[in-house]
């Protein structure tokens, strides 16, 4: 093989590795989003219904009986909080043996609303956030350790939604 448009065996070997890495990044990237939104999925529902069973497949308990507490809260309070997800991007996806980190940028839509009808519902805050969810193997699954918001910043509700 010579110089010019040849590629040498080691040339070759670099260029799969960089393939591979490539490949592994968006393999963690895509399976970070899939954590990210099956805990969030289970959160929204626990707040909604009061209902923590959902989280307890994607959570580890000390995580769930933070929810709980939060949970509870609202309920005592006589509301549920309605919320919504509008936006999810995973910025970083870092999948180590003993754990996995994921950080997203995201939007949220919430409110609370009295968990008995008749009042009206309270108002609609939007907030965009980076967040930091921290998973460890649980058997064959990752569960959620901690989810950390490292950045909040509150928008008006009227503002709209970026297309991708």
């Amino acid at each position: 093989m010579g110089k010019g448009g040849s590629r040498t065996p080691r040339a070759l070997a670099t260029l799969a590795f960089v393939a591979l890495l490539a490949g592994c990044g968006k393999s963690a990237t895509r399976e970070g989003e899939v954590l990210v939104r099956a805990y969030n999925d289970a959160a929204i529902a626990a707040y909604l219904t009061g209902d923590l069973r959902p989280l307890t497949a994607v959570a580890v308990p000390g995580e769930v009986q933070k929810v709980g507490v939060l949970v509870d809260f609202k309920t005592s309070a006589g509301l549920v909080l309605e919320s919504r997800l509008e936006e999810l991007k995973v910025t970083s996806a870092e999948k180590r043996p003993r754990d996995f980190l994921v950080r997203t940028r995201e939007r949220w839509r919430y409110r609370d609303r009295p968990a008995r009808a008749g009042p009206p519902a309270g108002p609609e805050s939007v907030a965009v956030m980076t967040l930091e969810y921290h998973f460890v193997p649980d058997g064959e699954r990752w569960k959620l350790v901690e989810a950390k918001a490292l950045t909040s910043e509150a928008l008006d509700p009227a503002t709209p939604v970026r297309s991708p």
